[in-house]
């Protein structure tokens, strides 16, 4: 029984990477894209924590 789960299970899995390779392969989907949204995300946290670290650092001096 538990192989017979464990075999579902990576038939899914195999399955979808299937279908991901045949998006990347045909077009309908850039990894580029998702990269720099990834990079853009990060920066902006970075900004925030940076502002957020001041603010403190400034209430902390009065």
């Amino acid at each position: 029984m538990l192989g017979v789960i464990i075999g579902v299970i990576l038939l899914l899995l195999l399955i979808g990477l299937v279908v991901l390779q045949a998006a990347i392969e045909w077009g309908g989907f850039d990894t580029g894209k998702i990269i720099k949204e990834e990079e853009k995300k990060s920066e902006k946290s970075k900004k925030v924590i940076v502002k957020g670290v001041k603010k403190i650092n400034r209430k902390g001096k009065k």
